[in-house]
């Protein structure tokens, strides 16, 4: 009973499968559109220029309050496409002293192309560690 549904399935297979000429070369043609496609949506994404940019997120010294999460300050940046995100500290050394900055900013990377418009926000661009 196997045996006939395995050689039932495999024949039907094999009907179904593209066997004239026209068939395979339609097929081929179709892949390489798909591939096209592909390639050109991989090229115009490698052509992006991003920057990083910045803001520091309000956190002070000897302060139980953290600053301004990477999410929250995220929505200031409403409309452009943010492809990463992070907190990091500026890399600057800083005087010890409660109530002043601890130079945690949050990072994200954007389009070059939006640039003006998160420096309209206040943001500056990175350049830091």
């Amino acid at each position: 009973m196997i045996f006939k549904s395995l050689i039932l399935i495999l024949g039907s297979i094999f009907v179904m499968s593209c066997s004239t000429q026209t068939c395979a070369k339609d097929q081929l043609v179709k892949r390489n559109e798909d591939t096209q496609k592909t390639v050109s949506i991989l090229e115009g994404q490698k052509n992006m220029k991003t920057i990083k940019v910045y803001k520091f997120d309000g956190s002070k010294q000897c302060e139980n309050i953290p600053g301004t999460s990477v999410d929250e300050m995220a929505k200031e940046l409403s409309g452009l496409k943010i492809l990463h995100s992070e907190k990091k500290h500026d890399g600057l050394m800083r005087i010890q002293v409660c109530g002043q900055p601890t130079g945690q900013c949050n990072v994200f990377e954007i389009l070059e192309s939006d640039w003006a418009s998160a420096e309209k926000a206040g943001f500056k661009k990175w350049k830091g560690l």
